[in-house]
């Protein structure tokens, strides 16, 4: 598929299958995508709608645009929770307090969103383990590890951002405008580099921001998977 601006990117997929079928996306492409999350976060949170189940397979690729989709689990803000007191989401990508059945709001959505950058940025997730019981411990009780570990030359305020997105701590993560500023950074020091075959990203590879409106609309309206 082409996108808008020419570019070549994915046809309708899920991101997961992207990530499982492709090369390592681009670290400049990656943080564009992340960026483009956060719009849909933005708006959503908003709403007080908190999605809960952030993961690559509900992100859907589409000619450029990128839809969340799958708000099967999603909370809103005031209403009853049919999920309380269950672990409503992928272990993989669940907050400590989605595990731990507390009231959850926009930062659960933040340490998914911080699971998913370790995961695009450095090729494996922060939280690996063989069974679920020991998944959900490292979830609990583990530091995270640093993403300096599997990309050395990381700037220095996206690895700390990073840190602090997998606060166990929901109140010690960070905003969604302080996670803007440091991707953008990070974006444009990307860009600047392409240093290596993998990394070289072209200037048209960004996407508009009618097609970021169109996101956030097919993500809260329109799309489910």
């Amino acid at each position: 598929a082409l996108g808008a601006q020419g570019v070549r990117y994915w046809a309708i997929a899920s991101l997961g299958e992207r990530i499982a079928n492709g090369p390592p996306l681009p670290r400049a492409i990656a943080c564009e995508l992340l960026l483009e999350l956060l719009g849909v976060l933005r708006a959503a949170h908003a709403a007080g709608v908190t999605h809960r189940d952030l993961k690559p397979d509900n992100i859907v690729l589409a000619g450029g645009r990128l839809c969340l989709v799958d708000w099967g689990v999603a909370h809103v803000a005031g209403e009853t929770d049919p999920f309380a007191a269950m672990i409503a989401g992928t272990l993989t990508y669940v907050a400590p307090e989605q595990i731990r059945g507390e009231p959850i709001g926009a930062p659960a959505d933040i340490y998914s969103l911080g699971v998913l950058a370790f995961r695009l940025l450095c090729t494996r997730a922060p939280f690996a383990a063989p069974t679920d019981l020991q998944l959900i411990k490292l979830h609990l009780h583990s530091p995270p590890p640093r993403a300096s570990t599997a990309w050395p030359a990381i700037p220095g305020a996206l690895d700390d951002l990073i840190a602090r997105m997998l606060a166990k701590d929901p109140a010690q993560r960070p905003g969604l405008d302080e996670i803007e500023d440091v991707l953008q950074a990070a974006r444009q020091t990307q860009l600047a580099l392409g240093t290596r075959p993998h990394e070289k990203v072209p200037a048209a590879a960004r996407w508009t921001p009618l097609a970021l409106g169109l996101a956030r609309m097919c993500s809260l309206f329109g799309m489910h998977s």
